[in-house]
């Protein structure tokens, strides 16, 4: 199960520092030149971004052009430039020049080229991106096309309705299949540099333990990649608290500052289910009426623990148990320890772990909890 999309919003941001936007061009400088802008983002800042969601440079657009310059070389990470609403394009900080070309005045398809060296890993990323358009570009037109007809479904005859069911299926199939083809087909022409590196984490993996021995077999420049490297550890944390695994204690701290160990929640001679979830999660709500009748059914025998946090406010958390009615014991854990000591790469994330400490099944799916709690003679 390929769970890029997941681990890159999950993934802990580290900071960069980068230099100003002025100062003389020295050997170990980069320097990205943008032209050919709409006159709609003159007067306005464009925003560099490393890791994370928040910006750690700007530049500002004049004329249609701008200049940007980062003392700060790197050549195993990609960032990205956007202006927050038509797109981005990524770069790599690599010691030299390059270009932002767009076709349209915007961000929106923009690509950047290495000027000097000629061809470096901009060129390169930039190729790339190019040929994943011509394969992905007609795919997403005919999901387009079938969305417009979705769209009128109410006015449709049921048969017609489920044509489309079938045949958003068939378009889903096709579009992993021939993009896992793709990136299986460039990641082996480019599994020595950065190209390669950006493409690992989109690769079909059948779990993380598949993940884990790709990565480890890898090369450096692979390994280097800033999200192979959390996703790595976020995986090698996931694979340790697995079923079987010793159940592993964690101190949290919410909001207000209370500070909780999950063994504290945990009612003494009691099996403990640990469920990870956000209140923006739709199938972690959908998991709550199966939460609460094991609650209601299982209360003496079985310690429900709701852990919230991840990328929420308080207020959305509180909201969100109040509507839906999770009079069980739960948590706000405000820097979301708990979700990273275990790895946690999807939610709903359950985990079922019997009175001795020992983890019994860990899954997403509240139907696998049954099964074992069938197994132990709770339900």
């Amino acid at each position: 199960m390929n769970k890029h999309g997941l681990l890159a919003l999950l993934a802990v941001a580290s900071a960069a520092l980068l230099a100003g936007c002025g100062g003389e061009k020295s050997a170990s400088t980069f320097t990205l030149t943008g032209s050919g802008l709409s006159s709609d983002l003159n007067g306005k800042y464009v925003y560099v971004f490393a890791y994370s969601r928040e910006p750690i440079d700007s530049v500002l657009v004049q004329d249609g052009s701008f200049k940007l310059l980062i003392d700060s070389v790197s050549t195993s990470d990609v960032y990205t430039i956007s202006d927050r609403v038509t797109g981005s394009a990524a770069f790599v900080p690599e010691a030299g020049t390059a270009e932002l070309r767009t076709e349209t005045g915007t961000f929106d398809g923009a690509l950047v080229y290495s000027v000097t060296p000629e061809n470096g890993l901009n060129t390169q990323i930039s190729e790339f991106s190019k040929r994943k358009s011509e394969v992905e570009n007609p795919l997403l037109a005919r999901h387009q096309t079938w969305f417009e007809q979705w769209q009128k479904k109410d006015s449709l005859p049921a048969e017609e309705v489920k044509k489309l069911e079938a045949e958003k299926q068939l378009i889903d199939s096709l579009y992993m299949s021939e993009m896992n083809t793709f990136h299986q087909k460039e990641y082996e022409a480019n599994k020595d540099n950065l190209v390669g590196a950006m493409i690992f984490g989109y690769l079909p993996f059948e779990n993380e333990n598949d993940f884990i021995t790709r990565y480890e077999a890898a090369s450096d420049a692979v390994k280097n990649y800033y999200f192979n490297r959390e996703n790595y550890a976020l995986f090698k944390k996931s694979a340790s608290t697995d079923a079987g695994a010793e159940f592993v204690d964690v101190s949290m701290t919410d909001d207000k500052g209370v500070t909780k160990k999950i063994s504290e929640l945990w009612k003494p001679d009691t099996y403990l289910l640990i469920d990870f979830w956000a209140s923006w999660c739709g199938p972690c709500r959908a998991s709550m009426p199966h939460l609460s009748k094991l609650n209601k059914t299982l209360g003496d025998k079985l310690t429900v623990l709701s852990i919230g946090g991840l990328q929420e406010t308080p207020e959305q958390n509180q909201k969100a148990r109040e509507e839906l009615g999770m009079n069980w014991t739960t948590f706000f854990d405000a820097e979301s320890k708990a979700a990273d000591v275990y790895g946690v790469t999807a939610i709903p994330n359950l985990v079922l772990v019997s009175p001795d400490g020992t983890i019994l099944v860990r899954t997403n799916d509240p139907a696998e909890v049954d099964a074992k709690l069938k197994e132990a003679g709770l339900l």
